[in-house]
């Protein structure tokens, strides 16, 4: 509890994707301080915020924001009307 984990490499990345999995009904995709991101927000309540690196157009890293403190200061915003980010 209160020190990040950290998974590196295929394997160890996919088998924490598979333990979030749970939660992909509740996913929606937002801007994280005008940003790509997802929010998990059951009820309208943010629980996780994701963020992420894109490197090469492929998503290099990506970090699993859970802390409520730090989502409260997260600027959380919609995309625009009509943008391709609202069709994933």
């Amino acid at each position: 509890p209160g020190v990040p984990a950290v998974s590196r490499g295929a394997r160890a990345v996919s088998g924490e994707v598979l333990v979030l999995g749970g939660r992909a009904g509740f996913a929606e995709p937002i801007l994280v301080d005008g940003a790509v991101g997802a929010v998990v927000a059951p009820y309208g309540r943010p629980v996780l915020v994701l963020t992420f690196t894109v490197e090469n157009d492929m998503i290099a890293e990506y970090e699993v924001i859970a802390d409520p403190a730090r989502i409260r200061d997260l600027s959380l915003s919609l995309p625009p009307s009509g943008s391709p980010f609202t069709e994933l």
